[in-house]
């Protein structure tokens, strides 16, 4: 009888050994050399207990942190601690709680993944229903950072994605069923600022894309020296086959934070995630970013934004012996922060640029009756700041100020439309019909404004387009260029519609300003090196290939086709017709002869 079940234990332990080559083989596979909890090469092969020491020991510790979520010192010790979590995971899967690790316990620790959560002592049907959902074969993960939607400083009382990280399922879809996380104070002064978390921030979440999937609070995390170290159980976190997902770290941030200038590293350390085959499997991972803090007192912030309304360059009529329309010469946007307080408006000076008085020493307002700011539908007429002499005919950056003294609010999270609008004076005797110009400028850092805390005011210059004057209106659009390239021949070609309103208007090939390089040479464009004609709509011809006028009302496009060249040809136009030409349109192609 002793014989017989010698036999049988025997069969037994040969159909175990089978069956764990055959688990650890699709592992292998199936991660492609993605690390697990351990490998029995990490456990080795005699039994481990309270009192052994060593490498495997360590290798236990280690595992028994990523199944069971403990913090056990991997000091390679066997000590009550190491016990304690050896019993509690022999429990969780239906072993003998005994605190010995032999060959079942050891089995375990490898797949020990089947459970999703390491904090959790239900058996390892715990995620038979997650599984279920997921299809595909042998599956992996590949884990990379992102920084998109990442913030570098996180507000008093606000949460932000401190640190990013995609998922790409490969193979199958994965679960991701949790993560471990490290955080660590980074600043010089900790003998006078505590490096403990709890005392600058509340929770830490993991989100999958905009959906929180699992929670820590701080409080709970371990400490080791200046370490913290946290585990985050997540919930129904499935990334499909082939697909990629961004997941964050997010900090909520303490209402009054110790010091507003501690900064901390925040570093993913492992995740863990289950294929379509049950098989769990835990990677490491060395993602690290840094985090600080803003006192919520600072928050006040709004933007000066550019508008899809800003007028494109055209000539603007003025009249000869009496006051223009009033013409709107630059339109930006104003952006409330969403954590700002509201917003009082005021100071807010627009700087304008001008050209062609024909006094030369005379002042801006020889050309500049009016300007006027509008401001969500609130409007103000601007005072010139300064005299605004002209230097040679014109001035650059003559400031006029629109003055809301407060009587403007903007409130929180709001965008609004700013408009600046100019009334030019008549034209004779003040400045010339052919060559005058203006352009208005908005600085943000000139801006006055006041919230209930100091305010920020940000974004960029807002640059409105040179706009000429003319005793006609004219208005240029549609520019383009296009290349010609072939054997020996390299041409360009600009091409402008020319629209004449309230008078006829002359468009003269001389009128082309610029520079152009003809193979080796660059040289200003001067009238040998174009012609000019017209290619559609109405225009009399006052010289052909040169000199052509548009009736008031009537609309002609023309080209300006520069000389063929052998080898190489390239222009830029700066303005044509007294109208400047947009900055993006100014720039040929190159064309280079075949």
């Amino acid at each position: 009888m002793r014989q017989l079940c010698f036999i049988v234990d025997f069969m037994k332990f040969i159909m175990f050994k089978k069956t764990f080559a055959v688990v650890t083989a699709v592992a292998v596979f199936a991660l492609a050399g993605v690390a697990s909890a351990a490998t029995m090469a990490d456990l080795g092969g005699m039994t481990l207990r309270q009192g052994s020491t060593g490498t495997f020991v360590s290798s236990l510790q280690a595992a028994l942190n990523t199944c069971t979520g403990s913090a056990l010192s991997t000091d390679g010790k066997f000590g009550p601690a190491t016990t304690t979590a050896v019993k509690a995971f022999q429990a969780s899967k239906s072993l003998n709680a005994d605190g010995v690790v032999g060959a079942m316990t050891k089995q375990a620790l490898i797949g020990c993944g089947v459970n999703s959560n390491p904090n959790n002592n239900s058996n390892s049907n715990s995620n038979s229903n997650s599984s279920s959902t997921l299809k595909g074969g042998a599956g992996s993960a590949n884990v990379t950072s992102t920084s998109t939607g990442v913030e570098s400083d996180v507000k008093e009382g606000a949460t932000e994605n401190v640190l990013g990280f995609r998922v790409e399922a490969d193979g199958s879809d994965i679960e991701v069923t949790g993560v471990r996380f490290t955080l660590k104070a980074d600043f010089a002064n900790l003998s006078t600022m505590s490096n403990r978390p709890s005392r600058y921030m509340e929770t830490v979440s993991v989100m999958m894309e905009d959906e929180e999937v699992g929670s820590i609070d701080v409080a709970d995390l371990s400490r080791d020296g200046n370490d913290y170290t946290g585990y985050v159980t997540l919930d129904d976190a499935v990334v499909r086959e082939d697909k990629k997902v961004d997941f964050y770290l997010t900090v909520e941030a303490s209402e009054s934070v110790d010091s507003v200038g501690a900064k901390f590293d925040i570093g993913l350390t492992q995740i863990r995630y289950m294929d379509a085959e049950n098989v769990v499997v835990t990677s490491n991972s060395t993602i690290v970013d840094e985090f600080g803090f803003d006192d919520i007192s600072g928050d006040d912030k709004i933007d000066l934004k550019s508008s899809s309304a800003n007028p494109d360059a055209r000539s603007l009529k003025v009249e000869d012996t009496d006051k223009s329309d009033e013409y709107l010469v630059l339109a930006a946007k104003l952006d409330v922060d969403e954590d700002s307080s509201d917003i009082d408006i005021f100071e807010f000076p627009v700087y304008l640029d001008v050209a062609g008085a024909t006094n030369p020493t005379g002042s801006i307002t020889q050309i500049i009756d009016k300007v006027r700011v509008e401001i969500d539908g609130k409007d103000m007429d601007a005072d010139l700041d300064v005299a605004g002499t002209l230097v040679g005919g014109a001035a650059t950056g003559v400031k006029y100020v629109a003055d809301f003294d407060g009587d403007l609010t903007i409130d929180a999270d709001d965008v609004v439309d700013v408009k600046v609008y100019v009334t030019f004076n008549d034209q004779s005797g003040n400045y010339s019909a052919t060559t005058s110009t203006v352009k208005a400028t908005i600085m943000p850092a000139q801006i006055i404004a006041e919230g209930e805390d100091g305010v920020t005011v940000g974004g960029g210059n807002r640059i409105g387009n040179t706009f000429g004057l003319k005793l006609t209106g004219t208005e240029f659009s549609n520019y383009a260029w296009s290349e010609t390239e072939g054997a020996s021949v390299a041409v360009v070609d600009f091409f402008v519609t020319v629209k004449a309103e309230d008078g006829s208007f002359t468009l003269d090939e001389s009128t082309v300003i610029g520079t152009r390089t003809f193979n080796t040479t660059a040289a200003a464009i001067g009238v040998g090196d174009i012609t000019l004609s017209k290619i559609s709509g109405d225009a009399d011809t006052v010289t052909a290939g040169s000199v052509y006028t548009v009736a008031d009302g009537e609309t002609a496009r023309f080209r300006v086709r520069f000389n063929t060249q052998t080898a190489l040809a390239e222009a830029n136009i700066s303005s044509i017709g007294g109208q400047e030409v947009p900055d993006d349109k100014q720039l040929s192609p190159t064309a280079v002869a075949q």
